[in-house]
């Protein structure tokens, strides 16, 4: 137990110290890490909250009325990929029919503000050019 508290109180350290003398190093050691984690557990209530949702379809609601099944939710757009880069977190979402790329243009505020990150960019990128 206490070689365990010992161990974690070594790593807790070393990653202030790298943090407060390296950023870069902390960065890519301890906090892409700890981001991924954090953006990965936040999403689907981030992008709720920012109304990046699309409601289900017809389809789904009548079949969920049909079978007596309750309500299908909002659905979320995908989340395809994070790649972790020097200076950040790159992530691709896949859209739902029915989003345009402009509304996460204009969320992008919001989103900053409840993934707790310095900078949101958003681009669209072409089916050509994404292979």
């Amino acid at each position: 137990m206490t070689r365990l508290l010992i161990a974690s109180a070594v790593l807790v350290g070393l990653a202030l110290l790298l943090r407060w003398r390296r950023p870069v190093w902390y960065w890519l050691t301890f906090g892409v890490l700890l981001a991924m984690v954090r953006v990965r557990w936040r999403y689907v209530a981030v992008l709720d909250a920012c109304h990046l949702t699309v409601p289900a379809s017809r389809l789904r609601l009548a079949l969920a009325r049909w079978f007596d099944k309750p309500v299908p939710q909002q659905r979320v757009p995908r989340l395809a990929w994070m790649r972790p880069t020097r200076t950040g977190l790159r992530l691709r979402i896949k859209m739902r029919a029915g989003q345009d790329a402009f509304e996460f243009s204009a969320a992008a505020d919001r989103l900053r503000h409840s993934f707790g990150v310095h900078q949101v960019t958003s681009r669209e990128v072409n089916r050509a050019s994404s292979r």
